[in-house]
């Protein structure tokens, strides 16, 4: 009898919070679920704690260890590979869920028939768990735009699914899945990269027919000072390379005129914009030689990105952050380090 959700969890370096994150799971008020905990060669002791659980609940929870580490993605598609339930969906291992959060969900995509069910998520303290009492003060992680409201459990258009792309729902962990639909779509993860996500959460949109929103907080997003996306370090650059990805493989899809305009719109924000600012603030010396090829790869693809449709209906202030920054961004990286010193500044005189 194959369990209804399997739940599929990436491990690495969490053996302070992967407790929290398998507690919150057992505790489900949905018991036909399959827990897959996949540790990605992590060097700290996390691999004992999920011999341990396992041990206990041998009917419930599934390890794999991997002896490589293959990094999110990669441990994802191996949970995706080794998933019996009917849908699938992802936690990460620092982060914990409400208890009937999966019931919920599955109600839902078994009542409306889409290709996924979408709730909230919130961001949380480091020391936060399911006990915390501020739980129900919090605010959404993303706010979901009106125009994904528009198309809520509705059959989607070309122009829905360009929509979806550009707005977003939110992280791959605050959905529910049809297990078949990422098999049938060849659904997978990049390995060995960080944001893996982004180009995951773009690539899938291509194949939504219907998507379902649970305007309700259910997924905790932990601050954790330790993660990838919170220190420094060159593997920023790889959200570089993987929205080049994104753009190629769209591309060699054919679908790249389709979505042209949500496309260009990523490119522009996401793959040039947000990466700029997120590099000015994470690495020690701005990597000029990828802004350079990042303005190059823009301008080549997509010269005409500063009359995009998408681009045009951001907030004058948002919308200048971007253009400025693609044409003058040393006086912008100038900005972002002077207000970086002077906040540590006043951070030092404040302990004083």
């Amino acid at each position: 009898m194959y369990p209804k959700v399997s739940v599929i969890v990436p491990v690495y370096n969490v053996e302070k919070y992967i407790g929290i994150c398998i507690d919150s799971l057992l505790g489900q008020t949905l018991k036909d679920l399959e827990i897959i905990l996949v540790n990605d060669a992590s060097p700290d002791q996390s691999i004992d704690i999920l011999r341990s659980y396992e041990k206990q609940y041998p009917d419930r929870i599934v390890v794999i260890d991997s002896r490589e580490n293959k990094r999110q993605g990669g441990a994802r598609n191996l949970g995706i590979r080794k998933a019996q339930g009917e849908f699938i969906g992802f936690v990460d291992g620092d982060d914990f869920v409400r208890n009937d959060m999966y019931e919920v969900l599955l109600n839902k995509i078994q009542e409306t028939c889409a290709d996924f069910v979408c709730i909230q998520a919130a961001r949380v303290g480091e020391d936060a768990d399911n006990t915390s009492t501020d739980l129900e003060d919090i605010s959404p992680y993303v706010i979901w735009n009106e125009e994904l409201w528009k198309a809520n459990n509705k059959e989607l258009t070309d122009i829905d699914r360009e929509k979806l792309m550009v707005y977003g729902t939110g992280g791959v962990w605050s959905k529910l899945y049809k297990r078949d639909w990422i098999l049938q779509n060849n659904l997978f993860f990049p390995e060995n990269t960080a944001y893996e996500d982004n180009y995951w959460d773009t690539m899938m949109c291509l194949y939504v027919k219907k998507y379902f929103l649970i305007d309700q907080i259910m997924y905790y997003y932990r601050t954790n000072p330790e993660s990838t996306m919170n220190k420094k370090g060159v593997y920023h650059l790889d959200r570089i390379s993987i929205e080049e990805k994104l753009s190629s493989d769209m591309t060699e899809k054919g679908e790249g005129v389709r979505y042209h305009n949500g496309l260009e719109y990523i490119c522009a924000v996401r793959y040039f914009s947000s990466t700029f600012y997120l590099l000015a603030g994470k690495v020690d010396s701005m990597p000029w030689e990828h802004v350079k090829r990042q303005k190059k790869f823009l301008k080549t693809n997509y010269p005409d990105f500063k009359n995009n449709i998408y681009l045009k209906k951001l907030p004058v202030k948002a919308r200048l952050r971007v253009i400025f920054s693609y044409d003058f961004p040393h006086i912008c990286y100038f900005k972002v380090k002077s207000y970086t010193m002077a906040l540590q500044l006043y951070h030092l005189l404040r302990r004083r």
